[in-house]
């Protein structure tokens, strides 16, 4: 009888140290993570501006006697014509004038400076990059019972069981 109580005390003493000398091991995962975000925007300008060109003006001066008479009679025409004559013709920005003065005939034609409008257009492209950078790391968990738990739970259960033989027998 005593020879089973041993036994049964050993046996729950060896199904305890099983149940308690389980260990598991848990492992987070170490992830990391990098996102790039590339910006690019365009930009383009108009800026209104005028160009000026500078004023033309020609001139011709011809003699009367440059006119030839066999084909026209413009030379005569001129000359009974009281003198000085004077024509002028305007049209936008351009002037044309004929003056008759004693035996030239002066042309003049003159062009006052013209105004441009124009548009200057610019183009800009700004780039801007953003980065985030996620990281986790993994970190091992250890659930369960140590080695000096497991040698110090022996220890227990050995002064126990010594108590507890020297009260099953003290009573027997």
């Amino acid at each position: 009888m005593q020879t089973s109580k041993i036994l049964t005390l050993v046996i729950l003493f060896f199904v305890y140290l099983s149940l308690t000398s389980c260990r598991s091991v848990r492992q987070e995962r170490q992830s990391s993570e990098e996102k790039t975000e590339i910006i690019t925007e365009k930009t383009t300008t108009y800026r209104d501006t005028v160009f000026h060109t500078k004023p033309a003006e020609a001139s011709l001066r011809l003699p009367l006697s440059s006119f030839k008479t066999k084909e026209t009679d413009f030379k005569g025409d001129l000359k009974t014509l009281s003198k000085p004559l004077k024509w002028k013709q305007k049209n936008g920005n351009a002037t044309a004038s004929l003056e008759v003065k004693g035996d030239t005939v002066y042309i003049n034609a003159h062009c006052d400076s013209l105004a441009i409008e124009a548009k200057i257009r610019a183009d800009f492209e700004s780039r801007y990059i953003n980065t985030s950078k996620k990281e986790e790391t993994d970190i091992k968990k250890k659930s369960g019972v140590s080695v000096f738990t497991i040698l110090s739970l022996i220890g227990i259960a050995l002064i126990a069981g010594f108590i507890a033989g020297i009260i099953i027998k003290f009573k027997t």
